[in-house]
């Protein structure tokens, strides 16, 4: 593999060509940091067609059940810290996935309404995390389940059917999918799922210093055994397009472009120009 010589002036972060006997493969990066699967979700569902993928990736680091819990995403397993950003969450209605948006009309009434001391039903009844004035009783490191969850089972459960659930929508996309992952549990999550080509990759990444960061996620040989093992699953239904060069009328939704689809409500997707050489594209759920 080895890249052109000359590649167009385009957002880095969105777009590489590499090659691969001899072609040039177009590869579109959306992953975001931070993300759950539920977000992750919601986009791959409104984009993945006005995109034209031949095949998806997904994972294998979008699985945390905390990310899921609720409306709100908290580094500290204590609630100490304030959620990171408010935005919608899937829940299950009568066995399908149905996604409910966060309450207030931008980014600043709703980080407030979720913060009251009294919070609305609304998030009592389907936020995983228990109330602030339920855990302002708690002493300092203890943490307890929310009494009003809708889902009997509790929001772990919640968070594994959905994740179930989301991923059966993805595969109806009918567009070749694989899903990476590295957790056993997960094996037994998934492995029923069937539809034209999908495919689950078990990873195996040697866990030890020159493997792993300190914070868990993969360091550059951790990302090259996940390639090297997750590539037979992509060669099961290899691209059926290949591209010459990078099209500078690829539709971004944050542009003025006719051809492009509008997005959900939840999705923002835009490009900021940073310098004359450099475009970050950054997504996120608001």
């Amino acid at each position: 593999m080895g890249l052109p010589r000359s590649t167009p002036k385009y957002p880095a972060q969105l777009q590489h060509l590499f090659q691969r006997d001899g072609r040039l493969v177009e590869v579109i990066n959306f992953g975001v940091g931070g993300y759950g699967f539920h977000q992750t979700a919601m986009l791959v569902l409104a984009l993945a067609k006005s995109y034209g993928l031949d095949l998806i990736l997904l994972g294998p680091k979008d699985f945390h059940e905390e990310r899921d819990r609720g409306f709100a995403t908290f580094w500290s397993a204590s609630y100490t810290e304030k959620p990171l950003l408010v935005r919608a969450r899937w829940i299950l209605e009568q066995g399908r996935v149905t996604l409910l948006d966060p309450l207030g009309r931008d980014s600043e009434e709703r980080f407030a309404i979720y913060q009251q001391f009294l919070r609305p039903w609304y998030y009592l009844r389907y936020d995983g995390h228990p109330p602030p004035f339920l855990r302002a009783l708690l002493p300092p490191g203890r943490t307890l389940e929310n009494p009003f969850f809708y889902y009997p089972d509790g929001w772990k459960r919640e968070v594994w059917a959905t994740w179930h659930a989301l991923m059966d929508r993805i595969i109806a996309l009918r567009i070749p999918t694989v899903l990476l992952f590295d957790r056993d549990d997960l094996d037994t999550l998934f492995r029923d799922l069937q539809g034209p080509g999908f495919n689950l990759c078990r990873l195996c990444v040697t866990n030890d210093i020159l493997f792993r960061r300190p914070e868990g996620h993969h360091s550059a040989l951790g990302n090259q055994q996940v390639a090297q093992q997750s590539m037979p699953s992509c060669e099961v239904n290899p691209p059926s397009r290949c591209v010459s060069r990078i099209s500078t009328s690829l539709p971004l939704p944050c542009q003025s472009n006719p051809s492009a689809r509008p997005l959900p409500k939840h999705t923002k997707l835009c490009a900021e120009r940073v310098n004359e050489n450099e475009t970050v594209f950054n997504t996120g759920l608001v």
